[in-house]
């Protein structure tokens, strides 16, 4: 079971980052922001680095020139016990509450609040773990995926390894990058890193990544996983000629 802290979330500093971003996009100049809020460069610099009580106020002042609102302790409390449920559920294939989930998430990014970058990750999280077509997925869903891409630096570490699942669903080039052997260990990423080396017809990057994630499933007793990736590790064994391996 994987537990999400969003702790980081209650300091002001963290969205400094999200604000870096967001005034980029819809402000030619940053000055012009701060000159017509009186917010002092300088001190914006110090408080992006470290926690301060100006950090709030400034944070305070462009919350509200962009009418976005401020999460609570509570709320984040809540948003962090909603994201560990996410996540676990869809790690062991159970929608019981999905549909709840989607419209807490469609309801949260109507009221605009800051955390609307862990929303829209969760929300597509969602969706690429559903009955949907890939396909489909790709055709849809690549905005929604490149908008939070621009938020990347918004997230927590634990929130990174949603993305970068994601990432591997929506961008071809982590397919030829080393640095997936030996960097992550999240099941997920392994199984769709197999199955994209499968469709690539790499078999032995295929075999590779879905005993590293039948190795974790097992241990995890995600038995609905491991018969998806088993099924890869089979095909990619037989079209690797290895037929005695598969029979056993």
């Amino acid at each position: 079971m994987k537990h999400f802290n969003f702790d980081l979330y209650k300091e002001s500093k963290q969205y400094f980052q999200l604000f870096d971003i967001y005034i980029k996009q819809f402000e030619k100049n940053k000055e012009n922001v701060f000159n017509k809020l009186n917010i002092n460069n300088s001190s914006y610099r110090r408080a992006r680095d470290n926690e301060q009580t100006i950090g709030r106020e400034i944070i305070k002042k462009l919350s509200d020139n962009y009418d976005l609102k401020i999460p609570s302790d509570t709320f984040i409390d809540q948003l962090e016990k909603i994201t560990t449920r996410i996540y676990n559920n869809l790690y062991y294939k159970v929608y019981d509450t999905f549909d709840n989930d989607l419209s807490f998430i469609d309801e949260s990014l109507t009221d605009k609040t800051l955390m609307f970058p862990v929303f829209n990750l969760l929300k597509l999280f969602l969706i690429i773990n559903y009955n949907i077509s890939p396909k489909k997925v790709l055709e849809e869903y690549k905005e929604l995926y490149e908008e939070i891409k621009k938020y990347k630096i918004f997230l927590t570490y634990e929130l990174l390894e949603i993305f970068e699942i994601m990432s591997l669903f929506f961008e071809d080039e982590y397919i030829n990058d080393g640095e997936w052997v030996t960097n992550y260990n999240n099941p997920m990423t392994y199984q769709i890193l197999a199955s994209r080396f499968y469709t690539k017809e790499r078999y032995i990057e295929a075999i590779f990544f879905s005993l590293q994630a039948e190795e974790i499933m097992i241990k995890d007793q995600n038995f609905k996983r491991y018969i998806t990736v088993n099924h890869t590790l089979m095909s990619s064994l037989l079209y690797a000629g290895n037929y005695q391996e598969c029979y056993n």
